[in-house]
């Protein structure tokens, strides 16, 4: 009877070493980590790791499921696409519920929401006091919100 024993044993130890020696599936999750600060961005510390918030929304995501996030660099504006080819299973970086993504995707409910602000320099504090002072005025700047939206596009059209 002792023999049994210390095979059955035998057999656990290996069993249980070799789930803990097996890799943790993955969740692969998309996003820019190049312009998409806050959200995704390189870490200063560590370059080769990503930090923010959408990596903290992944890592929990991951979590959940049982899975290890791992995070796809791509570019902001190509996140639709990689979605569809499944080069990952969920793109973040800011990404905005839209009429067309809706149609396209499976989104969810809004996790982040946020308001823009306009900011003046203090000498045109005056001049640009709301939206509609801006109405025909040139923009300078990243137009990252809408893909295919040109930085110095007239505002309000």
């Amino acid at each position: 009877m002792p023999a049994l024993t210390v095979r059955w044993g035998t057999l656990a130890v290996a069993a249980w070493v070799g789930i803990a020696q097996s890799p943790q599936p993955r969740l692969l999750w998309g996003g820019d980590a190049e312009g998409g600060a806050p959200f995704v961005e390189a870490d200063p510390a560590d370059p080769s790791q990503v930090r923010g918030f959408d990596v903290e929304v992944a890592q929990t995501i991951a979590r959940g499921l049982g899975r290890r996030a791992r995070f796809v660099q791509v570019q902001w504006s190509s996140i639709d696409q990689s979605v569809e080819r499944r080069d990952f299973a969920i793109g973040l970086s800011g990404v905005e519920d839209t009429p067309a993504r809706r149609a396209r995707h499976a989104v969810t409910i809004p996790y982040f929401e946020f308001r823009e602000v306009l900011a003046v320099r203090p000498g045109d504090r005056g001049r640009w006091s709301d939206l509609a002072t801006l109405r025909g005025a040139r923009r300078r700047g990243m137009a990252r919100h809408s893909p295919g939206a040109a930085s110095d596009a007239p505002v309000g059209r």
